[in-house]
């Protein structure tokens, strides 16, 4: 018989930046986002999303190739599993990397990986490297302080430093970079510089030197060569972050602030922003989805503004330029996602 788990978003604050076009649980938080997850545990299911937000919820459950809550509701009175996005908050995110890896290994077919021969810090038996996966010369992997997952297709290029917890995701071309402290780095990602303890999605590049940290950035992100994300406050005291006080606003994207309850956050940096070359951003800097940043020193950006003008990114120029990116991985934007640009 066929599982029924409900999936609910209950709209945490700090994850509106990373959840304009996108659920929480289709974010990595390990080598698998909660939904890759889920159809692996439970391959014989019906996932149902449900958002407080019900034309979000239903835009975003096409997107993501799950059902709406609402459509179904009625027909339906009890799930199997229902699992809240109340341990999903963008802020804890980064704390369970070495976790969520080891637990998601164990859902991989592990035949395809093998350990890793060239020079090694720690336990060779810690670091699986993909078949299909290429480590060229002059390369150090540390599997010291956890596991190291290198997967499909992934090219590490000479120079790099790779300690773990780490995974490295399919097709993803990893330039001279020096990368620890627990990260998640996703499929056909382009990195290089330096990065310590940053949660990566899909798609985004931060090819060129600088430095990222503390931080969680969303799928199709351009980081400029040089720019650097600042992840501790001078005094070493607890970072604030600014987030929008409303999914949806009725006027403008106000801000309220609130404790990340840490002395090293970075910056949250929502689906689609394109950041420019030399670019210095404070510790604790939020930027909402779909901005052009290219002058630093703010707390919040809200949705689409380029740069700190106050001018909006025109929204038929957004997507055209969606399309010419998401080109260059094989990827069209869906009308969903236009439709769910328009909304913002």
């Amino acid at each position: 018989m066929m599982k029924k788990i409900l999936i609910e978003d209950i709209d945490i604050k700090e994850n509106r930046p990373l959840t304009r076009i996108r659920s929480v649980f289709s974010l990595r938080n390990g080598i698998l986002s909660t939904i890759e997850r889920l159809k692996l545990q439970h391959p014989d299911s019906d996932i149902f999303f449900k958002h407080p937000i019900i034309e979000y919820e239903k835009s975003v459950s096409i997107i993501e190739s799950i059902r709406a809550f609402s459509e179904y509701k009625e027909q339906i009175s009890k799930f199997d599993l229902h699992i809240t996005s109340e341990n999903l908050s963008a802020v804890k995110m980064l704390i369970n990397i070495q976790r969520n890896i080891e637990s998601d290994l164990e859902l991989l077919d592990l035949t395809l990986y093998n350990n890793y021969n060239g020079e090694v810090i720690g336990d060779r038996k810690d670091i699986y490297i993909h078949k299909n996966a290429k480590i060229l010369p002059y390369c150090i992997i540390d599997s010291s302080n956890g596991l190291v997952v290198i997967d499909d297709g992934a090219t590490i290029f000479p120079f790099s430093f790779i300690s773990g917890p780490i995974y490295i995701g399919k097709n993803s071309k990893i330039n001279a970079l020096k990368i620890s402290g627990g990260c998640i780095c996703g499929h056909e990602t382009r990195l290089g510089g330096e990065i310590e303890n940053v949660i990566i999605n899909d798609f985004s590049n931060k090819h060129h030197e600088g430095f990222i940290g503390h931080s969680i950035l969303g799928s199709w992100v351009n980081i400029g060569a040089m720019a650097t994300t600042s992840d501790l406050k001078n005094n070493y005291g607890i970072v604030k972050i600014e987030v929008p006080a409303q999914f949806y606003p009725v006027n403008d994207y106000e801000s309220i602030s609130i404790s990340t309850n840490k002395d090293k956050f970075g910056s949250i940096i929502g689906d689609c922003v394109k950041i420019a070359i030399g670019t210095m951003i404070n510790t604790g800097t939020v930027i909402d989805f779909g901005c052009n940043i290219f002058d630093g020193t703010f707390k919040y950006m809200p949705p689409l503004s380029w740069g700190k003008s106050g001018i909006k990114y025109d929204k038929d120029r957004f997507l055209s330029d969606c399309k010419i990116i998401f080109k260059r991985r094989s990827r069209v934007p869906s009308l969903e996602l236009s439709n769910l640009i328009y909304r913002l």
